[in-house]
């Protein structure tokens, strides 16, 4: 029954990965011996992609929000998923390698084994749900979308955010301000910013994540003056 969902295990994703890349992601894993359901989220799952894909000129980060969003609300809808099966990687490899494959593959290609199973942090479905996630704190909405297609968010700020977790975990609060926050932020000053950078990946959305990370260790977000949002903004006050 899918109401304990099927998940895999870094052995067992490993063994399976192998069987998808050997037939270089040609045929679809069986789903034979599965829930009847488990067909259903492959096919719901693949609709919802291919109509996302096929817009014209859409980049790789706007695919990444999109997806991610209508993967969100989709999961959200079913009555075995849950913030605690999210919250589990071998839920992720699973859903990467025997459920939907054939989307992952379409993102990046059917042979990475990062973006399928191997790296927690960087499992592509995993990241781009949690993502979504933070952005609107568990309640997404389009207002969400709207906010995370606007022109400072790229498929860096997603590395950057989901793979910086602090002392305690991920505190889906303070990533819910940051990014709330970041998007308020004139264009103009991000481009100044960045542009004055000599490496190109360091930019304004990465220092802020980076003196997070550094920050957090010594400071409660909480308890600072003004709360979390406070903390935020005298994050911000320093660039």
């Amino acid at each position: 029954m899918i109401g304990r969902f099927k998940t895999l295990n870094a052995a067992k994703s490993a063994s399976a990965m192998q069987t998808w890349v050997q037939d270089q992601g040609q045929t679809l894993p069986s789903l034979s011996s599965l829930d009847i359901e488990y067909t259903q989220v492959r096919n719901d799952l693949t609709d919802i992609f291919n109509k996302i894909n096929a817009q014209a000129n859409i980049s790789l980060y706007q695919i990444d929000v999109e997806f991610g969003y209508e993967l969100y609300n989709y999961l959200k809808s079913k009555p075995w998923f849950s913030l605690r099966v999210g919250q589990d990687t071998d839920f992720w490899r699973c859903m990467s390698i025997l459920i939907i494959p054939n989307i992952v593959a379409q993102r990046y290609e059917y042979n990475n084994e990062d973006h399928y199973w191997k790296k927690p942090a960087r499992i592509w479905l995993k990241v781009i749900w949690w993502y979504c996630y933070l952005a609107d704190y568990g309640n997404v909405g389009e207002s969400t979308k709207t906010m995370l297609l606007k022109p400072m968010f790229n498929t860096d700020t997603i590395l950057n955010l989901v793979e910086r977790s602090g002392k305690r975990g991920t505190d889906i609060g303070l990533y819910h301000e940051i990014l709330t926050a970041y998007s308020n932020v004139p264009l103009e000053i991000i481009k100044d910013f960045n542009k004055k950078r000599n490496n190109k990946s360091d930019t304004l959305f990465r220092a802020i994540m980076r003196l997070n990370t550094s920050r957090i260790i010594v400071m409660e977000p909480n308890f600072c003056s003004g709360g979390i949002r406070g903390y935020v903004n005298s994050m911000l006050s320093q660039f």
